[in-house]
C-alpha cells in the first residue's frame, strides 16, 4: 500500500517464499483458456463480491532498509500496523467512522501534522480523531481497502506467470506494469496471484517501485476475505481537537 500517513513503505520475498515453482502436475485448473484480461476480470468480481473486505500482510525492501504493514481493511471497521525501518503506527477506524492513531512521535508528526514537541508528548497515546479534525480525510482514506488494492493491479501489456503452488493452493500469475501511483521509474513489473479455481480472490502480489538509490520491491499476501472486524475502542485516549 501506499501508506501516505508516514512513509513509502521500503521487501521481502514474503509471497514467494510460500510459494512452490511450477510443474508437471500444475495447471490452468477452471482459468485453461482464460485470458490475462479475463483472469483480471474474474479476480476484481471475486474482491467485490467479498465486499473488499480483507486481512494483509505487505512487507517491502529498499536497500538494506526494510517494513512491515499489516492490517484488515473491511467495509466496516479497518486496522493497519506500521512497524521494521520506520517510525511505529498503529491506525483503527470503527465501522461508527470513529479513528484512533497511536505511534512514535515522528509518525504523529508525519500523519497527523502535530509538532514536533507535541508529537513527542503523546507518543505511544492513542489519539481519536472526528471528522472535523484536518488529518481526518488523510488517515481515512489510508485505511480504505482500494488504497492497498489498487497498487497490484497491473496494465497492460500483460503476461501469464506459471502455475505454482501457494499454501496448498494452485495460483497463476498475471503480470504487467505497475499502477502510475505504485512505481516511479521505468522497468518496474506488477504481479497478481490468482486460484485457479473459484473463489478467485487474490492470495497475494508482488511489486517492484522506485528508481536508484529509491528502487525497491514490495510483497503482500491477502486472506480472510469476507470476514469484517470492528476494533474495540482504545483505553487512555485523547482528542486530537484538544491538541491545539
Amino acid at each position: 500500500m501506499r501508506f501516505s500517513l508516514a512513509a513509502v513503505l521500503v521487501a521481502s520475498c514474503l509471497l514467494l517464499a510460500g510459494c512452490g515453482g511450477g510443474g508437471s502436475g500444475s495447471s490452468f485448473g477452471s482459468l485453461k483458456g482464460e485470458t490475462p484480461t479475463e483472469i483480471l476480470a474474474l479476480t476484481t468480481t471475486a474482491i467485490t463480491t467479498n465486499g473488499f473486505s480483507f486481512h494483509f500482510i505487505d512487507e517491502s525492501t529498499v536497500g538494506t532498509r526494510s517494513s512491515t504493514l499489516t492490517g484488515d481493511d473491511t467495509a466496516a471497521g479497518s486496522d493497519q500496523t506500521l512497524s521494521g525501518s520506520v517510525a511505529a503506527l498503529t491506525v483503527e477506524r470503527r465501522s461508527d467512522g470513529r479513528v484512533y492513531v497511536e505511534g512514535a512521535a515522528p509518525a504523529l508528526e508525519s500523519s497527523l501534522g502535530l509538532s514536533a514537541t507535541m508529537a513527542t508528548a503523546h507518543a505511544g497515546q492513542w489519539i481519536s480523531l472526528q471528522p472535523g479534525d484536518s488529518p481526518y480525510r488523510a488517515v481515512t482514506a489510508a485505511l480504505a481497502p482500494k488504497a492497498e488494492l489498487d497498487a497490484f493491479i497491473p496494465r497492460p501489456p500483460f503476461t501469464l506467470v506459471a502455475p505454482r503452488e501457494f499454501h496448498g493452493r494452485t495460483v497463476v500469475g498475471v503480470s504487467g506494469r505497475p499502477q502510475p501511483s505504485a512505481a516511479n521509474g521505468t522497468g518496474h513489473l506488477d504481479t497478481i496471484f490468482v486460484p485457479t479455481e473459484a473463489p478467485y480472490t487474490p492470495v497475494g502480489a508482488t511489486l517492484t517501485f522506485g528508481s536508484g538509490s529509491s528502487a525497491g520491491i514490495e510483497a503482500v499476501v491477502f486472506n480472510r476475505w469476507g470476514q469484517r472486524t470492528d476494533p474495540a475502542v482504545p483505553a487512555g485516549v485523547v482528542a486530537f481537537s484538544s491538541l491545539g
